[in-house]
């Protein structure tokens, strides 16, 4: 049976064999440490009976809502029905109202795939909204004449998302800088937090980047989005520049926003909703690097390099 000086003795020993070993061979490359985001979580709110689910949360601050129909909320039919009686979504829709600062909403109401039969969904095109606090309302009529209503706020900012660690004009990129991610995370994963691009599932599959048009965009000058989006562009991925058949795509026109002097007058105004860009090209397992740049009309150029990794 050892005794405890040779177990000691021995443990010595091993401990010396590591680091030997550590000497020999070093620590070993550093490892990609996931980009920081900015999560601003608002305080839960309680949600009457008669709703599922409402978007955007209350009391969050969004940079925008996409360029999809907006999923607003979701209704509990149980709650909403008589004793007795069994809703139609046609009726139910004549008895439902969406409110957007006061103003009526055009909407679609359709059954929710994850509660069948109990759920609907009030859905809406996107409107171009101003910066600022938004009040949205949910109204339902029941067949009995009561109203069942809830409402809250929201707000839009431009800045309220950008991601950590940009250059100023950029509001995301995918993949994030300094991360390692899966082939498959690559091609089928939501690379982006949701917060800066919501449903924006077209991100998926390609080397992507977000920029501001309230940053890009300078006084006297009167765009589309689609210009918006085209004073950025990819300089090169893998040390490649894009040739005439990549697959880039991207850009959005959704309504106007304005900007004012200090006398109120406008000074410029450009198309609202996000402005991004993707090059859709499947890369392979290893490490790789992009380049995008921004070129304003003053001729200041912010350019911004980033690298990621893919695994197997």
């Amino acid at each position: 049976m050892d005794t405890p000086q040779q177990r000691y003795a021995l443990g010595g020993l091993l401990l010396c064999a590591c680091l030997v070993a550590l000497l020999a061979c070093g620590a070993g490359p550093p490892v990609p440490t996931p980009f920081p985001t900015q999560r601003l979580t608002p305080t839960p709110v309680a949600l009457p009976g008669f709703l599922f689910f409402v978007s955007p949360e209350p009391g969050s601050t969004i940079t925008g809502l996409g360029w999809e129909r907006h999923h607003w909320a979701t209704l509990n039919l149980p709650q909403i029905a008589e004793p007795g009686e069994i809703l139609k979504l046609q009726d139910l829709h004549e008895r439902t109202w969406l409110l957007i600062d006061g103003q009526p909403l055009e909407f679609e109401l359709r059954e929710n795939d994850q509660r069948p039969g109990i759920g609907a969904e009030v859905r809406a095109s996107f409107f171009s909204l101003d910066l600022g606090e938004h009040l949205v309302a949910i109204r339902v009529l029941r067949t009995s004449g009561e109203v069942l209503e809830f409402s809250w706020l929201f707000t839009v900012d431009e800045n309220a998302r950008i991601m950590p660690g940009l250059p100023e004009g950029f509001e995301f990129v995918r993949p994030l800088p300094d991360s390692t991610i899966t082939l498959q995370d690559y091609r089928e994963g939501d690379l982006v937090p949701g917060e800066y691009v919501p449903g924006f599932a077209i991100l998926r599959g390609g080397v992507c980047y977000g920029i501001l048009g309230g940053k890009v965009v300078e006084p006297g000058e009167f765009l589309t989005g689609l210009e918006v989006s085209n004073k950025a562009r990819f300089v090169a991925l893998d040390g490649a520049s894009p040739g005439p058949v990549a697959d880039i795509r991207g850009g959005s026109d959704l309504g106007l926003h304005e900007i004012y002097d200090a006398s109120g007058h406008v000074i410029a105004s450009y198309g609202g909703g996000q402005h991004y860009s993707c090059w859709y090209v499947d890369l392979a397992p290893g490490r790789h690097v992009a380049t995008v740049r921004i070129e304003r009309a003053s001729g200041q150029v912010t350019e911004f390099t980033w690298w990621f990794v893919i695994t197997e």
